[in-house]
């Protein structure tokens, strides 16, 4: 059986109930709402008018007892909005003066009715599976609601916008068989109460490697000051197909750093993640993904492997930092080399820290500052009196190039520095980048 402590926490409910309708004009909805942390299964909109029945009950009882007025009475039937009349005509209250909702102005119920119709011939239409529902634009409803919970200590209300979404979500589901998805969604419907439905829908992530087997080809599309290509082709290029593939808007890629150039990428390839924004398809076969990206160009290759989430992006950007790579370098000098100075370089770079500013070529585009990098291990083989080739095995963020030449003594200790001689590479390769995904 319910005690008198129990009792009391009930009154107190209803007594919140009839002050705050005493003072204020409230809709079902707005005033469940302020209450929607007490009771399951209930819509605001129920929870509310049963709050009002209530209310009205024991209101008439007070009169019965002759302990409140028909004016009083008259004035907070007025409160409880049009829909009460009969119930208020019932105990005698005629000719009452019904207020709009001092929340919404009584239009919350028509917002709910339209976007929910709006936003479910949406997902029909896109034929969504999985769908979020957005609400912006509701500041003065917002702060009224906040300001009348804070008035009266109610610390069990549910904001305006968490209804809407909670709701018209519920209904499209109803009515398309579509699913609220808050990890995965496939398109996100943003309701403005001022401007409208605006649909997001967010990117499709997708987990890839590439090979670079010519050089002159850059990571991003190299534009030059008059607007013209400097150089044909891209990894960007090829990427950008996925576009059309996708019915998306654009694509971006991630890649875990990036060679220059005239650099190859060989072996494994360098790990990306291609980006495809406001895509309007979803239900892409891999392979046929990776078929479009290896046709653009017989000098690109593509490995694709999944779908993925935006933690990848993250995580193959700082792979691209702190992975290791071996690099196949061709290295002219300008002095006659022998053995000893094979010998001699492999020795001095095990496990050698790398001194490097930032390299002249690209002092333009970047600040100068000071980085050091570790060469862990370089096997060498003589080709000629002044040729020979070099593998590298490095951390990630090593300027190769500025390694074998000096760069002007911006580098140190470099295969110049050691060799007695002026030296430089000729041709660069990527071998390998370790990924660390």
């Amino acid at each position: 059986m319910l005690n008198d402590r129990r009792c009391g926490a009930l009154n107190t409910i209803l007594h919140k109930t009839i002050k705050i309708l005493s003072r204020y004009p409230l809709c079902d909805r707005c005033l469940g709402r302020l209450f929607a942390e007490l009771g399951r299964g209930l819509d605001n909109s129920e929870r509310g008018r049963s709050l009002k029945i209530v209310a009205l009950m024991h209101l008439h009882d007070l009169m019965r007892k002759g302990e409140l007025s028909i004016d009083d009475m008259s004035s907070i039937c007025g409160n409880m909005g049009p829909e009460y009349e009969p119930l208020c005509s019932a105990l005698g209250i005629k000719d009452v003066s019904y207020n709009k909702c001092h929340i919404c102005g009584g239009n919350l119920e028509e917002l709910i009715h339209r976007y929910s119709k709006e936003v479910a011939e949406l997902v029909l239409r896109e034929k969504v599976r999985r769908f979020l529902i957005g609400v912006k634009s509701l500041k003065e409803i917002s702060k009224r609601e906040r300001e009348i919970a804070e008035e009266f200590g109610i610390d069990t209300w549910e904001s305006v916008k968490s209804e809407l979404k909670r709701v018209i979500g519920k209904h499209v589901r109803d009515v398309t068989g579509a699913q609220p998805d808050f990890e995965e969604p496939e398109a996100i419907f943003i309701i403005d109460v001022d401007k409208g439905i605006t649909v997001e829908r967010p990117s499709i992530l997708i987990l890839a490697d590439y090979i670079k087997l010519g050089r002159g080809i850059s990571q991003m599309p190299w534009v030059t000051k008059e607007g013209g290509r400097k150089y044909p082709l891209s990894v960007y290029d090829a990427c950008s197909k996925l576009a059309s593939v996708y019915n998306g808007s654009d694509i971006v890629i991630h890649a875990a750093g990036r060679e220059d150039v005239d650099v190859r990428m060989l072996g494994t390839g360098r790990s990306l993640v291609i980006e495809i924004r406001q895509p309007r398809r979803r239900d892409v076969d891999l392979k046929l993904v990776e078929h479009v990206l290896n046709e653009y160009t017989k000098w690109l290759r593509f490995k694709v492997y999944t779908y993925v989430r935006r933690e990848i992006v993250r995580r193959i950007k700082e792979s691209g930092r702190t992975s290791y790579k071996i690099y196949r370098a061709l290295v002219v000098v300008s002095k006659r080399i022998e053995m000893d100075d094979m010998e001699r370089l492999e020795k001095f770079f095990h496990n050698r820290e790398i001194v490097q500013r930032t390299p002249r070529r690209i002092l333009r585009r970047k600040k100068d500052v000071v980085r050091i990098r570790k060469v862990f291990e370089v096997k060498t083989r003589k080709l000629s009196e002044h040729v020979f080739v070099a593998l590298i095995r490095c951390e990630g963020g090593l300027y190769v190039k500025e390694l074998v030449d000096g760069d002007g003594g911006r580098t140190a200790p470099s295969f110049a520095e050691v060799l007695g001689s002026p030296s430089y590479c000729a041709e660069l390769d990527v071998l390998y980048v370790h990924k660390q995904i």
